[in-house]
Formats: C-alpha cells, structure tokens, sequence
C-alpha cells in the first residue's frame, strides 16, 4: 500500500479545497493510505470526506515561513 499525504489551510469555502475534496472521492482506498494536514479545524466539507482518511491538525507554522 503507497501511502499520500496531502496539505492544506482548511476545508473551507474555496476552489482549491473543493479541488481535494474531489481528488479524495475518486482515490482507491485499497492501493492508497491517505493523510491530509490542515492548520485549521474549519471542515464545510466532513461529510463528503471518505472515513478512511486520517486528517490532522499542525500547528500553524510561524509567520517568517510564509515569507519563504
């Protein structure tokens, strides 16, 4: 089994997460072991999200690392 991590902001309202959310739909659970990293607990869209996926919340990444 491979296993794929993806990282975003949140599930919030917006095209990129949208984008994810429908990558995530069309995935085969059984070749893959998905992880998504988020910093914000916002989720519009948790019922549309497979139960096999392992979601985890990072602390916010300190300011000088968005400038990079």
């Amino acid at each position: 089994m491979k296993k794929i991590a993806f990282f975003t902001n949140d599930f919030g309202a917006g095209g990129i997460q949208k984008s994810l959310v429908n990558i995530l739909k069309n995935i085969d659970y059984k070749k893959y072991q998905i992880d998504v990293y988020t910093f914000s607990e916002e989720n519009l869209f948790k019922n549309q999200i497979n139960q096999n996926i392992k979601i985890t919340k990072l602390d916010p990444a300190p300011t000088i690392y968005k400038f990079l």
